[in-house]
């Protein structure tokens, strides 16, 4: 049986806590808050998506139209991480980072724009990972 949505989620906050502790930052998880981001770390608003198989195995992310508006307003400090090869654990998970600039141009909007879509590239993907 895969593991749920909310195992996939959590696995990826860790993945994205401890690689930000590595990098020196100080991560908070503010998913709590109900704010549109999961982690702020030492000044960055991280979007976290967490998918249980490999990134060009899972085609495209989506997002709320209220994490969507987020990264299209905010200041430069907005990243999205993204951590694939969850489904057996945190071990072999890779990370890929776009912060809004790199994010924007693969933003697509979809009907009726309650929901966007991160459509990155089989080419473009492995500029992104970090791990």
């Amino acid at each position: 049986m895969p593991p749920s949505n909310k195992i996939i989620e959590k696995r990826a906050i860790q993945v994205v806590m401890d690689f930000e502790r590595s990098k020196g930052r100080r991560p908070t998880d503010v998913r709590r808050n109900r704010l549109n981001y999961d982690v702020k770390s030492s000044g960055r608003i991280i979007e976290v998506k967490g998918i249980a198989k490999t990134l060009a195995r899972s085609g495209n992310l989506r997002f709320l139209q209220s994490q969507s508006v987020q990264l299209l307003l905010t200041r430069r400090n907005f990243f999205i991480y993204i951590v694939d090869n969850l489904s057996h654990g945190v071990e072999d998970a890779d990370i890929y980072i776009l912060n809004r600039k790199e994010a924007l141009p693969f933003l697509k909007i979809n009907k009726p724009q309650i929901a966007f879509t991160l459509q990155i590239p089989a080419d473009e993907r492995d500029r992104f990972k970090r791990r």
